[in-house]
């Protein structure tokens, strides 16, 4: 069956508009935990206007007719909570409210029974960051009072699970929690969480470059294959599945290499349907990239986004394999995400984004190892993919 142009267009088309503007708002730049890996450079406890959100998120509307995304970060957010809550109510008035979808990435220690409940009224998806060390005292991170944070995490999850839809929680990989990480896994599927991300430690400031956090490739190869094989026992036992967003990933990218999941891989659109908001009005194509030259894209003023967004459409920010030659001889190059350019920029240098990814020696053998499972005819669903 033959399919004219102007039907490809219209599929293209449909499917550009399925696809999120994922806006993250650094709601306030304060925090309660001392995290020493932190990427957050500003510690002056601002907090953003959220007549600023209102406005953007206006002129976002019309710039780009998808679904919307509105991400509270921070800092910690919840010590902005009265600016979230604004931000929320006064989008329930426009016209383009039902193309919102709201998350908030936490780091707990301040959630109530009551602001639960309003995120649940208000269909607020609650990401929660965890560090595999929680029962040590946590070397990286800690509250102000030097007190661990487990109890006040282990008292909460029960109360989100009742209010929530689900419970996903982020771990900055490093080398003080590594060798912990499988009993996080663990500790995560008994305590009902659903989706674990593990972001390998991406040293964003250079002042912190002599803290020996960054665990070593080969050790993290190692741990991952036994995260893999511990995901699949857990799953097997048929109560419940939980997975990890980075294995995840990869089988669908294994089982399909035009899967588009954009968040921390090559290219990533950070720019393009990825924005971030500073207090100050600062937009960054991304928050993790600090300030590398081509990571802010302008100053947010009334009226100005559209040209600002034009702007940011600038190929040279992403680590495009199609130009490295390593990458385009690479045996698993058609699977192989590369990784965020924010990783090669710290890792290699200001001077080197254009270079084969900071985790390419990973991926050669993570995804070899899949394809190997895959090959056997192992149930999907164990590793947690549709």
């Amino acid at each position: 069956m033959s399919i004219s142009i102007e039907e490809i267009k219209k599929q293209i088309k449909e499917y550009r508009k399925s696809q999120s503007f994922i806006c993250e708002i650094k709601t306030t730049t304060a925090c309660n935990m001392k995290c020493t890996y932190c990427y957050q450079k500003e510690k002056n406890n601002s907090v953003i206007d959220p007549e600023m959100v209102e406005s953007l998120f206006d002129e976002l509307a019309v710039y780009y007719d998808g679904p919307l995304v509105c991400c509270f970060h921070g800092g910690e957010p919840l010590l902005a909570l009265d600016v979230i809550k604004t931000v929320i109510e006064r989008q329930e008035q426009k016209a383009y409210f039902n193309r919102i979808v709201y998350t908030i990435q936490s780091n707990g220690t301040l959630l109530t029974k009551e602001i639960l409940e309003y995120f649940s009224e208000k269909n607020v998806s609650l990401g929660l960051s965890i560090d595999a060390d929680t029962d040590t005292g946590n070397a990286c991170r800690r509250l102000h009072s030097g007190n661990s944070i487990e109890g006040i995490i282990n008292s909460i999850i029960p109360e989100i699970l009742k209010k929530m839809r689900g419970l996903s929680t982020t771990c900055v990989v490093t080398s003080n929690n590594i060798s912990e990480l499988e009993n996080y896994i663990v500790w995560c599927y008994e305590s009902g969480v659903d989706t674990v991300s593990l972001n390998f430690l991406r040293m964003s400031q250079e002042e912190n470059s002599d803290k020996n956090l960054i665990p070593g490739i080969d050790e993290y190869i190692e741990v991952t294959k036994n995260l893999i094989n511990k995901l699949i026992e857990l799953n097997s036992k048929g109560e419940k599945k939980i997975y990890i967003y980075e294995i995840s990933n990869l089988v669908n990218k294994i089982l399909n290499p035009y899967y588009d999941s954009f968040i921390c891989n090559s290219p990533c659109e950070a720019g393009k349907r990825i924005i971030c908001l500073n207090t100050d009005g600062r937009i960054d194509r991304c928050d993790c990239m600090g300030d590398h030259p081509l990571n802010t894209m302008g100053y947010y003023k009334k009226g100005n986004l559209a040209e600002i967004l034009e702007l940011g459409k600038n190929d040279d920010f992403a680590v495009n394999k199609e130009n490295i030659r390593e990458c385009r001889e690479c045996e698993i190059e058609k699977y192989c995400p590369n990784g965020c350019a924010s990783c090669n920029y710290i890792y290699y240098g200001k001077k080197d984004i254009d270079h084969p990814g900071m985790m390419c020696k990973w991926y050669k053998e993570i995804i070899p190892y899949l394809i190997e499972l895959i090959d056997s005819d192992i149930n999907l669903e164990l590793l947690a993919c549709e």
